[in-house]
């Protein structure tokens, strides 16, 4: 898949655009994790993407899906956000010409690290500090951040759980001073990052931090101590949460022979 990846950046710096694998993947190479999804940054767009690729689709503004040898990935144009609705979705996005420019509206710091297509790492704003002192920070002022998109302090608490990173001091303030725009998240959406942070290793970790945060109102579960659990379910049926959570049917019956089985 990494190679495949390399691949596209070659063939886009062939068509005379820069093209960059960005996110999660880079992180998790230069600490050594493996993993698959590549997403790529690069100032081509979907006509451009279009004429150089055969099987490419839009997603969203700026953003496609690309078929190539029989792997998916992920593309964005570099792009802007310039407003935010309902502390969540960007409302206005606008194209920009420049990989900075294109860094600074995303979540984290430690995600901000770039390969190019000779597989160089890219570090514009300090990501690999940050991983290496493993902390966690925002890109932008985090009050802003997370006023922005309320879902970050979801995933703040999720790479902290993850990675076992440490969340800077003001990150951690702004999570609290912030917590309130979390009731604006979907049910959907909250339980997608919950389901995350409980499917991993280390999800006590994240159920200390929605404890020490003060976030358990907010998200509408109770936390009971010294959970052990074999799965995300099973860390769900050790809780106590609102009927809005939007389990399936079979969830619910997982969850429900957990508890009998307690």
């Amino acid at each position: 898949m990494y190679e495949l990846g390399l691949e596209i950046l070659s063939i886009l710096f062939q068509h005379k655009f820069e093209a960059y694998i960005v996110g999660g993947f880079p992180r998790d190479m230069y600490l050594g994790i493996e993993s698959n999804d590549i997403d790529i940054t690069t100032n081509a767009d979907l006509n451009d993407l279009q004429n150089i690729f055969d099987n490419v689709k839009e997603n969203g503004f700026m953003s496609y899906i690309l078929e190539y040898k029989d792997h998916v990935f992920q593309i964005t144009t570099f792009r802007k956000d310039n407003s935010y609705v309902d502390n969540r979705k960007p409302d206005i996005q606008e194209r920009v010409d420049t990989l900075d420019e294109d860094l600074q509206r995303r979540d984290f710091i430690i995600n901000t690290l770039c390969i190019n297509r000779n597989g160089k790492y890219i570090d514009l704003l300090g990501a690999k500090e940050d991983i290496d002192n493993k902390i966690i920070r925002t890109v932008k002022e985090p009050n802003i951040s997370f006023r922005e998109d309320a879902l970050r302090m979801l995933r703040c608490i999720r790479f902290s759980s993850l990675l076992g990173f440490t969340i800077d001091e003001n990150t951690k303030n702004a999570i609290i001073a912030n917590k309130e725009l979390i009731r604006n998240l979907s049910f959907f959406r909250k339980k997608q990052e919950l389901d995350k942070i409980f499917s991993d290793i280390n999800y006590q970790r994240g159920l200390n931090l929605i404890k020490e945060l003060g976030l358990e109102e907010v998200l509408s579960i109770k936390i009971v101590n010294n959970i052990y659990a074999d799965d995300y379910l099973h860390v769900w049926a050790s809780l106590e949460y609102s009927d809005e959570y939007p389990f399936t049917r079979k969830e619910k019956a997982v969850i429900e022979l957990y508890r009998q089985s307690n």
